[in-house]
């Protein structure tokens, strides 16, 4: 790897420009609500560091005893155990703070001749090499020695300063990309809901309707139309299952069928000339493919549940005005 640095690079290991020590292994008995903050590996998440409501202290007399084992502003803290190995963050608090166990404390040796930008920078890089040599054993470790010994491609010091501005330019614009993004999906949903508000409404449509007023069928005829079909569909329907049976339609069968209820539009908006207020009632079908599992559905057990057959729409497989994909139960 080093034939491949630039000129006058070097490929150094992480112990030779900074000093790398875990922390104590403080006992819970000692723990308190108030005094110094015991920085665990539970503060250390998504390259930050942070102390929450969670966070247990110890008292002032411990940092003469364990001052090995203070924090300093600018160290970059790592989690060397567990399910978090890996996970870094710098301490910038100007508080004073104690190192636990399972932490690890990454400190620079000489601030002239290293930009410590550069190496928090690097972190994101060697921790992929670290999540592999971490996630080799059966419980997700690293240990400090072995976090030393990682190489780093190492630049000279004016270098190091171009590069952690030239990074900090693009996360700079790759922030503002990410902002203008979600100001861009704000926006999107508002005008879809305008779209949507306007199809509803006709204004999508009024050019087209002015211009083809003579070739329109109104609303009101077109809801006679389907009602009319949807009753002689259920009629053929009933003289079907009676034939299936061996039986004669009874007297006044057809009164057993029930018209949709018309829609109450005593608070509703005016429509466009031609358009009525219709429900889903009447413009769906009667019949169905599938059998909609609770909560106001059938509550179906899923010993009954098989491979094929009628599939079962649950409500997991609905969202957001979607219907997902993925493979149902059956019946």
């Amino acid at each position: 790897m080093s034939d491949n640095l630039p000129k006058s690079w070097e490929l150094t290991q992480l112990k030779r420009i900074c000093n790398i020590q875990g922390g104590f292994a403080f006992k819970s008995k000692d723990y308190q609500k108030k005094g110094i903050p015991l920085l665990r590996i539970s503060n250390v998440n998504d390259e930050k560091v942070s102390f929450d409501n969670n966070t247990v202290y110890l008292a002032e007399s411990f940092l003469k005893e364990y001052k090995d084992f203070l924090l300093s502003k600018g160290d970059i803290v790592i989690a060397l155990s567990g399910a978090t190995t890996g996970k870094y963050g710098k301490f910038i608090s100007d508080e004073k703070a104690l190192l636990n166990q399972r932490v690890g404390r990454i400190r620079y040796k000489n601030d002239d001749l290293i930009n410590h930008d550069f190496i928090y920078y690097y972190m994101g890089i060697i921790r992929s090499a670290i999540l592999r040599e971490a996630y080799g054993a059966a419980q997700p470790n690293i240990s400090t020695k072995e976090l030393s010994n990682f190489d780093i491609p190492f630049p000279p010091y004016n270098e190091q300063n171009r590069i952690v501005s030239k990074i900090e330019e693009l996360f700079t614009r790759l922030d503002a990309g990410v902002e203008s993004l979600k100001q861009v999906q704000i926006l999107l949903k508002k005008y879809r809901q305008s779209v949507l508000k306007s199809a509803v409404e006709g204004k999508l449509t009024s050019e087209w309707r002015k211009q083809n007023k003579d070739e329109l069928e109104p609303a009101d005829k077109l809801l006679e139309r389907i009602l009319k079909e949807r009753k002689e569909k259920w009629e053929v329907e009933q003289l079907i299952n009676f034939k299936v049976k061996g039986k004669n339609p009874p007297k006044n069968w057809q009164n057993k069928y029930k018209e949709p209820k018309p829609p109450d539009t005593s608070n509703l908006p005016k429509l466009p000339k031609g358009w009525r207020w219709s429900t889903p009632e009447i413009l769906s079908s009667l019949e169905s493919n599938a059998i909609c599992a609770g909560p106001f559905g059938t509550i179906f057990k899923a010993k009954d549940f098989r491979d094929v057959g009628v599939p079962i729409i649950f409500l997991r497989l609905v969202n957001a005005g979607k219907y997902k994909t993925e493979k149902p139960g059956f019946m």
